[in-house]
């Protein structure tokens, strides 16, 4: 865990960012090859808020799902250090 985001991040890698005591936010480089910084608060009375956990190898864990609503739009789980791609099930009507 560090102070701040490090001035060069690598993809694949989610830095949990903070001083002593539980992280307050989460940066990482978005997974779908936009190479555009996400940060997520961790901070609960924000809104919104993610949890972040950190299991076994150090991998993480995001809830609830990322979903950029600027940009390239992505939708996603990071879980045990590995995206999942949300489906999207916005239905078209006839």
């Amino acid at each position: 865990m560090s102070a701040d985001v490090p001035e060069k991040t690598r993809p694949r890698t989610v830095y949990l960012i903070g001083d002593d005591g539980p992280p307050w936010a989460a940066a990482f480089i978005c997974p779908c090859g936009c190479g555009e910084l996400v940060r997520l608060s961790l901070v609960r009375r924000d809104s919104p808020s993610w949890v972040a956990s950190v299991g076994k190898g150090g991998r993480a864990d995001l809830h609830p799902s990322v979903r950029r609503i600027r940009g390239c739009r992505s939708h996603y789980f990071i879980r045990d250090g590995r995206i999942v791609w949300a489906r999207d099930e916005r239905r078209v009507s006839t």
